[in-house]
């Protein structure tokens, strides 16, 4: 994210399509990384299923950690670790963070008029975050009364 921050609206439009341009690069990374982070935009039951598979696996790490005798993540030690809780942080400073990015560079593209471009393609996305987030939310509350 931090990368794509920096490079230049001019770099990001004007590099598209053109392999040998780093900034083309930092585009192809953020799509996977949008890509990558998009299941807490899926309808709600989706997203819990693909939060509750990641914590899984999140927990096999820190349970061989633990075994190791080592320092347990916070996120991999399942004896503590809300996965509710933990997918709205996840949704909150992370995924959202790389979708307004996501958006910003449609948008950049739709006004150097790149065709075909929509960025409100991204409005459903978003929707489904925001209700993803306060869903996981009441779980927490639920689980911590």
């Amino acid at each position: 994210l931090d990368a794509f921050k920096s490079t230049s609206e001019e770099n990001r439009i004007a590099c598209l399509g053109d392999e040998s341009c780093k900034a083309s690069e930092v585009v192809l990374q953020m799509l996977m990384k949008a890509a990558d982070t998009s299941n807490p935009t899926r309808p709600f039951q989706s997203a819990k299923f693909w939060s509750n598979r990641v914590s899984q696996e999140f927990y096999a790490e820190g349970d061989e950690v633990r075994r190791a005798g080592g320092e347990v993540n916070p996120l991999h030690n399942r004896e503590t670790n809300s996965i509710a809780k933990s997918s709205v942080g996840f949704i909150n400073f992370h995924v959202k963070g790389i979708f307004i990015e996501l958006r910003e560079l449609l948008q950049q593209c739709q006004q150097a008029g790149v065709p075909g471009i929509k960025p409100s393609g991204l409005d459903a996305a978003w929707d489904q975050l925001e209700r993803n987030a306060e869903s996981f939310a009441s779980e927490a509350d639920e689980q911590a009364a």
